[in-house]
């Protein structure tokens, strides 16, 4: 079914519409969500899905294997850079003002004062630094969700319900009401129930669970505000515990680039004439995601060509010394900050004053550019004076 429901509505004869809607609602292994609310929703897995999950699970694996070709060091620089890019690709979705160096700083320890950021990037980084991160109970979502938020919420957004909100809200486009999130509370308690069903069974395939619980969440609202920041959150959450793949970090970098269309297939699954039926939700939402890790793919391996390559600096170099100009040139292709003292004799297990002698020597060369972040040095190879 390559067409959406609405599409097929007008170019298929009232018959043959009728006996597609009944074929896909009313199969043995299609899904049913919100059957008690006036709005329900199905999804049927077809060939269309098959194909994209290939693709999805192709990506994943290609990733992984690129990513474990890098040394460690390269490895923290790819995860911080993506993980810089998810969370203010994020905060630019919501129009939350921050920028990558507040999120670095936070992400170092070193100190900021943007307060409103700093529970959301610590939140990012205790995901993988956390053995335990499955979601059971509705509970769990509200001790996350207090973690996420406590320092970006609006006194009038705090939670006044028993787990989420008491009063009914609105999404709104700027001109209009486009949709309403489930109210009362028993009725937001119900369908996050489900949700946690659907995004904690292993017998669907991650990337369809996943997908589609992002659409019940953000279909059902539970909070006053946060509700896109913290879904994004819960998505990128359940791929990395049920894959352990840093790709699931590409995420709301994909999103905000697609930002348009991300929001479209949000509002047009929820119109009539789409009866309820994800399955073009969950295909285009799925190329979205294949495109954006295609595009990821193509800069990382062009980044490992670029390390890989020989360079000369027609000077000679000692063993170790050319081990630190290795890592700083890593450091240089990989991050956008570059390398301080500390990543440098942690990784390479030198003194610092091996370190320092070595750094003059590069000085002296006029290959390095250094750039003082807080206390510390972070120093990068001039690529242009090395080739």
């Amino acid at each position: 079914m390559k067409d959406s429901l609405e599409k097929l509505y007008y170019k298929k004869t009232n018959k043959e519409f009728k006996e597609i809607l009944n074929n896909l609602k009313n199969n043995i292994d299609t899904i049913r969500f919100f059957d008690y609310t006036k709005n329900p929703y199905f999804y049927l897995h077809n060939n269309d899905s098959f194909e994209i999950l290939i693709k999805l699970h192709k990506d994943e694996w290609e990733f992984n294997n690129l990513f474990n070709s890098f040394s460690n060091f390269g490895q923290k620089q790819i995860i911080q850079k993506i993980l810089i890019d998810e969370i203010q690709s994020t905060n630019i979705i919501e129009s939350i003002n921050s920028t990558r160096h507040d999120i670095f700083y936070i992400l170092n320890n070193l100190p900021s004062n943007d307060s409103r950021i700093i529970s959301i990037v610590n939140s990012y980084r205790l995901l993988f630094e956390n053995k335990n991160n499955e979601i059971k109970d509705i509970k769990k979502i509200r001790n996350i969700y207090d973690l996420f938020m406590k320092d970006a919420l609006n006194r009038e957004d705090i939670l006044d319900g028993e787990i989420f909100r008491k009063n009914a809200v609105h999404i709104s486009d700027g001109l209009k009401n486009v949709h309403e999130g489930f109210y009362p509370e028993e009725k937001i308690i119900k369908g996050m129930e489900e949700f946690l069903k659907l995004y904690n069974n292993k017998e669907i395939d991650i990337f369809e669970r996943i997908i589609l619980s992002h659409f019940l969440i953000e279909t059902i609202h539970p909070f006053y505000d946060g509700n896109g920041r913290f879904g994004r959150f819960l998505f990128v959450t359940g791929l990395y515990n049920n894959t352990k793949s840093f790709l699931c970090l590409a995420t709301s970098s994909i999103i905000n680039k697609n930002k348009s269309k991300y929001y479209n297939l949000l509002q047009n699954s929820r119109k009539p004439h789409e009866f309820g039926s994800l399955n073009n939700y969950f295909c285009e939402f799925s190329k979205m995601l294949h495109k954006g890790y295609t595009e990821l793919l193509k800069e990382l391996n062009e980044k490992k060509d670029a390390i890989e390559k020989e360079y000369t600096i027609n000077r000679i170099l000692t063993k170790t010394e050319k081990r630190i100009f290795k890592i700083l040139l890593e450091g240089s292709i990989l991050s956008d900050y570059g390398v301080s003292n500390e990543e440098i004799i942690n990784n390479l297990n030198i003194s610092k004053r091996t370190l320092m002698y070595a750094l003059r020597k590069f000085k002296n060369f006029d290959i390095i550019i250094e750039r003082k972040i807080g206390k510390e040095l972070y120093r990068k190879i001039d690529i242009n004076k090395v080739e």
